[in-house]
C-alpha cells in the first residue's frame, strides 16, 4: 500500500500566507460585518436567551412592530435576510402565536403579516432594552458623525442592492 504524504505542516514549518492577502484594515465589508457580529452577540445575550427567540425571529418581530402589515418579500427587502431564513422565522413566530396573517386582498398569492396581541406585547417589552443598547452603541459618535454614517450606510445599502441585481461575473 502506498503511503500518503501528510499535507499538514510540520511543527517547525513557518506559517503559509496567501500571495494576495486582503487588506482588512481598509475593507469596508469586513468592518461592517464585524460590527454587525458584535451587535448580534449582544442581541443573543440580552434578548434572544431572555425572551426565547433567535436573532432572525427578533428581526422579523422588530420589523413588523414598525412596518406591519408586510408580506415576507417586504421583510426580506427591509432586513437583507434571505427568503428561506425569513420563511423559517415567520413559521416559528406563527407557531408560537406571535404573528397573525391574512391573504392580501389585491394579490391572493401574498400573505400579509403583523404582530398578534401577544407579539405586540413581547415587542413592547423588548424594544426599550434594544433602544437602550443602541443609544449606548451610538454614543461613540457625535450627532454629526452619526447622521453622516447613517446617510452613507443607506447609500451603500441602495448600491449593494443594485450590485446584487446585476448578473454574476463568471471570471475568477
Amino acid at each position: 500500500m502506498l503511503g500518503l504524504m501528510s499535507t499538514s505542516p510540520t511543527p517547525t514549518a513557518p506559517p503559509t500566507r496567501a500571495r494576495r492577502p486582503i487588506d482588512f484594515d481598509r475593507n469596508l465589508s469586513y468592518h461592517l460585518t464585524s460590527t454587525v457580529n458584535l451587535t448580534t452577540t449582544w442581541t443573543v445575550r440580552q434578548i434572544c436567551r431572555r425572551f426565547g427567540l433567535n436573532v432572525r425571529e427578533w428581526r422579523v418581530l422588530a420589523i413588523l412592530g414598525s412596518y406591519a402589515p408586510l408580506c415576507a418579500r417586504d421583510i426580506v427587502a427591509r432586513t437583507g435576510m434571505d427568503k428561506a431564513t425569513v420563511s423559517r422565522a415567520v413559521k416559528a413566530l406563527m407557531r408560537t402565536g406571535l404573528l397573525a396573517s391574512d391573504r392580501d386582498r389585491c394579490d391572493k398569492r401574498r400573505t400579509r403579516l403583523w404582530l398578534s396581541p401577544q407579539g405586540a406585547a413581547l415587542h413592547d417589552r423588548i424594544t426599550p432594552i434594544s433602544e437602550d443598547f443602541y443609544a449606548r452603541f451610538d454614543a461613540g459618535l457625535s450627532e454629526d458623525e452619526r447622521a453622516a454614517l447613517l446617510a452613507l450606510l443607506k447609500k451603500l445599502r441602495r448600491h449593494a442592492a443594485l450590485v446584487l441585481d446585476q448578473p454574476e461575473d463568471s471570471s475568477p
